[in-house]
């Protein structure tokens, strides 16, 4: 089984505050093996820890992406089109 992590997983893990934290809180124990994070949900995520918790909880999180094997996952612009497509149908 794939795991995809997003950004609002990511930042609930770091902000302990974040209405969703105590509903992802372990949750990472319960991913499976194969963990794919694209990396603009890197971004994001450092984003918005800078933002709301401070530069030494963006240096945490940083350091973090380390500790599990995560497969990272970098959108090619074949991905941003299909995208833009897919938009557009709705």
């Amino acid at each position: 089984m794939t795991s995809i992590i997003d950004a609002g997983f990511l930042y609930a893990l770091v902000d302990e505050a974040d209405q969703h934290n105590f509903s992802v809180d372990g949750g990472d124990a319960k991913l499976s093996r194969r963990i794919i994070l694209p990396v603009p949900a890197i971004t994001e995520t450092a984003y918005l820890v800078k933002k709301f918790c401070g530069i030494e909880a963006l240096a945490t999180f940083l350091e973090s992406l380390t500790e599990i094997e995560y497969e990272f996952e970098t959108p090619l612009a074949e991905d941003y089109k299909r995208a833009a497509e897919i938009l557009r149908q709705y």
